[in-house]
């Protein structure tokens, strides 16, 4: 009954409805019968022809309410689960009630456990959406929002829209407007990082009538939050400011701190491309704060960036720089990739511009290799200014050596 692949005792024993010792044991006799496969690390697997024969047992000789009782507490186990690595890796975080229980889950140490296991249990957790059972339409709607955090980290786009699409039909199955507003408000911001700019906004206008219509003005003022980052990418920037201006405004009023930093920090990406750079780093400096304060590191390492980017375009190459290499180091530390390739875009922007082309090609390279892995559509972009620089000619200069630097979504 398992949808996934590789797997372990806790998953195990969810399905079985039994301890994870008592998971262990059984697996260690399968081994020993050479029916599940042990590569090591606590992970097993299944041959598929095994696999196969397995499913064919189990429509004889288990009944249905028993297959569907074991699946739905798998679904229950990878939701509190995912839900638990997740106040891990994004804390602070707008949070939902969730269905079910579990009976045990791993311990996470931190950061990088939790992170660890969402990326292990990736193609498990992807899998499970392809369950058709209405029964799990709830649990379904649960997950893609639990799993949001993570997407949004790891940049794993196919996933994030898929899964959220498949969650998107559950919540229609059941008439749930408020799982469907909160569904459409996440599956915007993975359309939109990928630039399909209507259909994003057609999500987010969808989600604002939805949550205008259940009485929740936090949903509303994400949904306006978020459909004016699509307004921003069109170009209509004022209208963007007018739009956070009144999501920042609900959520100071509501001591939403997170949402209220993440909308100061989108206000400054949009006076950055109308070069009102001084507003700006006012403004990055107030979300920098929050974000300190609340323990975010992806979220800083984003608003370093944008900080960076500020600065670059000021003409402060000193402290634009500053801003960067403290992005790239908080890119470390929360495991994001993007972000750690936009440091080092930016890094090149400065090398560049300073004449150290040597420089600034490595920090390219760096940059677009992790584009390039990612799938992200700023690769154009460097593309094109990379071949704008080899175009370029250039006084030679000595390269200088790195110096070390001290020291979203609404929803």
């Amino acid at each position: 009954m398992y949808p996934g692949h590789d797997f372990d005792a806790y998953a195990l024993a969810a399905l079985l409805d039994i301890t994870s010792r008592e998971a262990g044991r059984a697996i260690d006799s399968l081994v020993r019968a050479h029916l599940v496969q042990d590569p090591g690390c606590g992970r097993f697997d299944v041959h598929d022809l095994l696999r196969s024969y397995a499913e064919e047992i189990a429509e004889q000789h288990d009944s249905d309410h028993d297959r569907r009782s074991a699946v739905r507490r798998l679904f229950d186990y990878y939701l509190h689960t995912a839900d638990k690595a997740d106040r891990v890796i994004t804390p602070h975080r707008y949070r939902i009630p969730l269905e079910g229980v579990v009976r045990a889950s791993p311990v996470f140490g931190g950061h990088d456990d939790a992170l660890a296991w969402l990326n292990t249990e990736r193609p498990n957790t992807t899998a499970i959406f392809q369950v058709a059972d209405p029964v799990l339409d709830s649990h379904m709607w649960q997950l893609a929002y639990t799993l949001r955090g993570y997407y949004f980290l790891s940049k794993q786009w196919k996933d994030w829209t898929e899964t959220h699409e498949l969650a998107l039909e559950s919540t229609q199955r059941k008439g749930n407007r408020y799982a469907e507003a909160q569904t459409r408000n996440n599956l915007g911001l993975a359309l939109l990082e990928q630039g399909k700019l209507d259909a994003a906004a057609d999500h987010y206008e969808k989600a604002r009538k939805l949550f205008e219509s259940v009485g929740d003005i936090h949903g509303v003022s994400n949904a306006l939050a978020n459909r004016a980052g699509v307004l921003h990418h069109l170009g209509d920037n004022e209208s963007a400011l007018q739009e956070l201006e009144r999501a920042l405004t609900c959520y100071e009023q509501t001591g939403a701190r997170r949402n209220a930093a993440i909308t100061l920090r989108r206000m400054a990406r949009i006076e950055i491309d109308l070069r009102l750079f001084d507003a700006a780093v006012l403004r990055l400096g107030r979300a920098l704060n929050l974000f300190g304060d609340l323990g975010l590191q992806l979220d800083a390492a984003i608003a370093f960036n944008c900080l960076g980017e500020a600065h670059h375009q000021a003409g402060n190459q000193v402290e634009a720089r500053q801003a960067h290499e403290r992005a790239v180091t908080l890119s470390n530390e929360c495991g994001s990739r993007f972000e750690h390739a936009r440091a080092h875009h930016g890094l090149g922007r400065i090398a560049a511009n300073q004449g150290r082309t040597l420089e600034a090609e490595e920090h390219w390279e760096e940059a677009f290799a992790t584009y390039t892995a990612l799938g992200a559509p700023e690769v154009s972009e460097l593309n094109d200014e990379r071949t704008t620089l080899r175009k370029t000619p250039v006084p030679r200069q000595r390269r200088e050596s790195p110096r070390q630097n001290p020291g979203s979504q609404n929803e």
